[in-house]
């Protein structure tokens, strides 16, 4: 019993020092802790070559962004990600009902670090079919009535 209640301070403590912690780490980041939302958010309804219909998103970063993806080459970690819900209809948004997103990180060339305002992510590819299971749905979903 003894051994449990110090196993618990012991956590407690290192719980309460990391969480000041977090908060210094996020305010030492190029962007204080605070991101800008994405602009001119494009969704294109496209087909494979098997004719599986698939999104295309396209949308130009703000400076924010920029600087913490700027901030992650050049310490060697990855600075920003995107993450993107969804719902079939007039369902549930997959994230209130599964708690979970779909995403990656956004991977950009060194030549875009020269031009912040020319900060585009032109590549980001969801296909709803493929990830039919984790949706729920299957394969006869029609996305044309659903974008």
């Amino acid at each position: 019993m003894k051994r449990n209640f110090i196993a618990f301070i012991i956590v407690a403590a290192m719980m309460f020092t990391m969480m000041g912690n977090l908060e210094v780490f996020a305010a030492a980041l190029p962007t204080g802790g605070n991101l800008e939302a994405p602009q001119n958010l494009t969704v294109e309804l496209k087909k494979w070559e098997d004719g599986r219909p698939y999104f295309a998103l396209k949308w130009t970063n703000p400076q924010s962004i920029w600087e913490l993806q700027k901030y992650g080459v050049e310490h060697g970690e990855w600075g920003a990600n995107c993450q993107i819900d969804v719902k079939v209809g007039n369902g549930q948004w997959y994230y209130d009902a599964s708690g979970e997103l779909f995403g990656n990180g956004l991977n950009f060339d060194e030549e875009e670090f020269d031009e912040p305002g020319n900060y585009v992510t032109d590549d980001v590819v969801f296909d709803p079919i493929q990830l039919n299971e984790n949706l729920g749905v299957d394969g006869t979903v029609d996305i044309k009535t659903n974008v």
